[in-house]
């Protein structure tokens, strides 16, 4: 069986079984084993399940995660269940924006981290999760809502850095300037200052058209 192929490996454990439906491949096309989507279930009520990195691991690792969690107790679908206890929760690269691990404490716990599992199998970023079409009501679209605060987060961090660079553009093309010619008038750093203002405006409306985007497309 699947099961007994893992345990001829020398492992005993989850890892055993994956690693056991990996065997009949091994005379087709090369498959390997990604550590990374390991999957631990605890069938309690409510189910416990993760997926990938912990804070905890995170740290021991010195690796930066951003993280976000949204309760079941203010979920449609679960109070429509009455199954209001638990949450979830996702953890993401604070640079890139690709999960990196999702736990589950709520109904059905066990089938709902798979799509955390899918989503990291292929590398996905919180953005692209947020922006995934998830029919209404159903307990799975409740990874939307984590992941549209982290994508959002990413967005504000993005212009904010855009902000920073520009108005050190702006503060080196006006020390420059001002070495050339002591003298300058007013009215010729009124301009520049307009410059800049007019930089930062098409910042803000550039993050923000294409937050605007990402949410739309959820809804279509």
């Amino acid at each position: 069986s699947a099961a007994r192929a893992g345990d001829i490996q020398g492992r005993t454990d989850r890892p055993a079984h994956l690693r056991g439906h990996l065997a009949p491949f091994r005379h087709g096309a090369p498959r390997s084993m990604d550590y990374r989507l390991l999957v631990s279930v605890v069938f309690t009520e409510p189910q416990v399940a993760c997926v990938g990195l912990t804070e905890t691991a995170a740290r021991e690792q010195g690796r930066a995660v951003i993280t976000a969690s949204y309760p079941f107790a203010d979920h449609g679908k679960s109070l429509l269940m009455d199954a209001k206890d638990g949450f979830v929760k996702l953890l993401a690269d604070p640079s890139t924006g690709e999960i990196l691990g999702g736990a589950c404490v709520g109904p059905v716990g066990g089938e709902l981290i798979h799509e955390i599992v899918a989503a990291m199998a292929k590398r996905m970023t919180v953005g692209e999760l947020a922006a995934m079409p998830h029919y209404h009501p159903t307990l799975a679209e409740i990874w939307t809502y984590p992941a549209e605060e982290l994508a959002g987060h990413l967005v504000d961090q993005r212009r904010a850095d855009v902000r920073a660079e520009i108005g050190e553009a702006a503060h080196l093309v006006t020390t420059d300037q001002h070495h050339q010619d002591r003298h300058e008038q007013t009215d010729d750093k009124s301009v520049r200052q307009n410059f800049t203002d007019l930089h930062l405006f098409l910042a803000d409306i550039y993050f923000s058209a294409g937050s605007a985007l990402k949410l739309r497309s959820s809804f279509l």
